[in-house]
């Protein structure tokens, strides 16, 4: 590539590019017939085709950089063509590797293998490292993508040992991070481990943030393989945090998802669904088809364990005609996006889980051919881990079928493997451990003999002493005192070395609950990113309403209020949601709500306020009900309301949470119902519509603010006082009204402790 053309604005480098093309294309004048001597007329000729090659390859270099990939292949292929005429393999070699890198970015990773091996043959005849090392390496990623990973280890290993010894370290970091990927997708976890913290040390030094990310995330990974989940969940953050910082979507998504499969591990499905939901919405948004098919495997995979729990209670129906018909339903759609993008290691997992469900649902024949597909795949891509599950999955496919002689061989046959991937690694761990054992063992011995020969020792002087001092009362005695002192001397020491244990243990725990509570805190500070980057940044946009304001002051970190937005023509929803309790519960029941009206309104198309209420109102009962059958306290209160910009009326629905109407001295408290959402089974909401002036004020609020304790007395604020203060203020601009509503609480507080969470919303229309 020219340095160059690279180093330019590129839009500056297109206009340079275009200019060295004409000039290169003028290097044959008129005279050039006249032109006797052959060899002379044959230089001229190949100097031109060598330049317009050049030009012709960096035009392609230039607008492949500025995205359009189908024009930089057509520049790339008569750079191609005029460069075989010239023999000139170095810009051969580079021509090749730019072709296959632009069909990779095409999806057509076949015609991108074939050039990229057609560049490597070159490249190898010129002995030039820096180029094999990334030529190598992107070989070896279309393999890995193939699932040959053995392949793929073996390029990925070529590049590391040219990226080496040409001094390269930005391709040495990538090719460690991939020998990393290929062993951990050959089961190989360790030798995974052990590569990727040594990409990560070469990404430090330097200073690359999304190689820092997508390592760490890869760590996190491994750990969770491991079953080390507080590492897992620390590696994966911490890669999340940095990709949130460079604004990377794809890699964002990808590390949501991985984060809601390890809270799916973990049996956690609120947070499996609300990670999973952030990632599917991101991966739609850049059109992420593997992405995509992962997401939809986690919503099977949700069912698939919430069916397998209701089939260990053998709540047969239930997991049978619900959960099981679901997730094959998710499973089958993300087979049909791995089998488009040829991802042969995902394919043979979901056909195995469809295989698995089917044998489960007693549908026997089909069960059998997808598991047999399945282990036929898994075998020819040499995944050990799901061949492994492919066996455990034929195994109880044919003891349910009461064929016992294929259980058996299929059992046999995943314990073989089982056996492969995992002993050797513990065996090395085993025999350390037995060695040190041994050591320990023979050290003990030694020291004991020496205790008994010491102890031999000093009896026998003691029994001189004895005979010695007899003749003396007076010299027995002292000898006793200095006996009784050792022994007190002994106790005391033994005493002191029993509390210098107990300090140790009292300052070991200290540091565990520190490094706990650092943790947790951590934990909650993030879920607070989290929920600030769910809540809109403003509730309404410019020209919505002449003005509004939003008092957000959460009791802890994380809050369990939160407000809510939708347009719709001229129609704009708002809301106003109090859930149960506050911190980290009430913030998981905010993301609840929040989906619940997402649903409601985007997916399901309602748009009657009092609809959306019941119909969240049914799925809190339904989703709650579960993790507490004998009835649930949780749920939210909610101002759910419809502004029509056109007509001025406003249609709302109320749980409890309630709303007034402000035009100068008149105050409107509008009725709610004085149910809570989750209150109870069916329950219907009303609904209610009013017409609105202009100017008018319409405000919001959650119960925090009239609930909190203070003033001199240590009493609520209450409603009546906080709805005299909504009207002293209703005709001041709103950002005043916020600062005044902030200043009455901090006034009316003082010192007490806040109580709960408070949100007040102010509009004027």
């Amino acid at each position: 590539m020219s340095v160059g053309l690279l180093g330019r604005n590129l839009d500056s480098s297109l206009i340079f590019a275009k200019e060295a093309l004409t000039l290169a294309e003028g290097l044959t004048d008129s005279t050039q017939t006249e032109i006797k001597d052959e060899k002379l007329r044959i230089f001229k000729s190949k100097l031109k085709s060598r330049e317009l090659a050049r030009t012709y390859y960096e035009m392609g270099v230039v607008v492949g950089n500025k995205g359009d990939d189908k024009a930089c292949l057509g520049y790339m292929i008569r750079a191609l063509v005029l460069t075989d005429r010239t023999k000139d393999p170095l810009l051969l070699g580079m021509i090749l590797k730019d072709i296959g890198i632009t069909y990779d970015m095409l999806n057509d990773h076949t015609k991108a293998l074939s050039y990229y091996l057609r560049s490597l043959e070159i490249l190898d005849s010129l002995n030039n490292k820096r180029m094999i090392a990334g030529v190598t390496n992107r070989i070896g990623l279309i393999y890995n993508d193939r699932s040959d990973f053995p392949r793929a280890l073996d390029y990925f290993n070529r590049s590391l040992d040219a990226a080496q010894k040409s001094s390269d370290s930005l391709s040495s970091m990538f090719a460690k991070n991939n020998i990393g990927l290929a062993y951990w997708n050959q089961g190989n976890l360790l030798k995974a481990l052990d590569y990727y913290f040594k990409s990560l040390k070469d990404a430090d030094e330097l200073k690359d943030k999304p190689q820092i990310a997508i390592t760490l995330s890869n760590i996190g990974l491994i750990y969770w393989n491991q079953k080390n989940y507080s590492n897992a969940f620390e590696y994966m953050f911490k890669a999340l945090a940095i990709e949130e910082k460079l604004g990377n979507k794809l890699q964002i998504a990808r590390n949501l998802g991985n984060i809601s499969d390890l809270y799916n591990e973990l049996g956690d499905y609120v947070n499996t669904i609300n990670y999973n939901s952030w990632a599917l919405r991101i991966r739609e948004e850049i059109n992420d088809k593997k992405g995509i098919a992962l997401s939809y495997s986690v919503i099977a995979d949700v069912n698939l364990r919430q069916g397998d729990s209701a089939w260990s209670k053998k709540n047969y129906q239930y997991a049978n005609q619900v959960k099981y018909p679901v997730a094959i339903a998710y499973y089958t759609k993300a087979l049909e996006i791995e089998k488009q993008v040829k991802d042969l290691y995902f394919t043979a997992v979901y056909l195995a889980n469809i295989g698995h469900l089917q044998t489960r649902m007693g549908h026997y024949p089909e069960a059998e051919r997808t598991l047999n597909q399945a282990l036929t795949l898994s075998d020819s891509i040499g995944a050990l881990n799901q061949e492994l599950t492919s066996h455990q999955y034929l195994s109880e496919f044919y003891e349910s079928t009461g064929n016992y002689r294929k259980a058996y061989e299929h059992r046999k046959a995943y314990t073989t493997i089982k056996d492969s991937l995992f002993n050797k690694d513990q065996s090395i761990e085993s025999n350390r451990k037995t060695l040190s054992y041994e050591y320990d063992k023979k050290e003990a011995l030694l020291k004991a003999e020496q205790s008994k020969k010491d102890a031999l020792a000093k009896s026998e002087k003691q029994r001189q002493q004895v005979i010695t001092y007899s003749i003396g009362a007076v010299l027995l005695l002292v000898f006793s005192l200095a006996l009784l002192i050792y022994r007190s001397s002994r106790q005391k020491q033994k005493a002191n070395l029993l509390l210098e244990r107990k300090n140790r243990t009292i300052e070991h725990q200290k540091k565990l609950v520190e490094d706990k509570n650092h943790h947790i805190t951590e934990s909650i500070q993030y879920a607070k990113r989290i929920q600030e980057a769910i809540l809109p940044e403003k509730l309404f946009e410019p020209g919505e309403v002449r003005d509004h304001f939003v008092y957000h002051l959460p009791k802890d970190i994380v809050s369990g209020d939160f407000y809510w937005r939708y347009k719709d023509g001229d129609d704009l929803f708002f809301a106003v949601v109090d859930c149960t309790g506050h911190g980290v519960p009430g913030a998981m029941m905010s993301l609840l709500g929040y989906d619940m009206l997402e649903y409601a309104l985007k997916d399901k198309g309602i748009r009657q306020p009092a609809l959306i209420l019941n119909a969240i109102n049914d799925q809190v009962m339904d989703k709650l009900s579960k993790s507490n059958p004998g009835g649930s306290k949780d749920g939210m209160d909610m101002t759910l309301c419809c502004l029509n910009r056109k007509t001025m009326t406003l249609s709302y629905a109320g749980a409890k949470n309630g709303l007034c109407v402000i035009q100068g001295a008149n105050m409107s408290v509008l009725d709610v119902d004085k149910r809570s959402i989750g209150d109870a089974v069916g329950y219907q909401f009303n609904q209610h519509q009013i017409s609105l002036q202009p100017y008018e004020s319409v405000f919001l609020f959650s119960d925090g603010y009239a609930d909190q304790k203070g003033g001199p007395d240590l009493k609520r604020y209450m409603d009546r006082r906080f709805r005299t203060l909504l009207q002293q203020i209703a005709e001041l601009p709103c950002e005043v009204q916020k600062e005044k509503i902030e200043t009455e609480f901090k006034a009316w507080k003082g010192t007490v402790t806040q109580r709960d969470d408070i949100l007040v919303v102010g509009l004027k229309v």
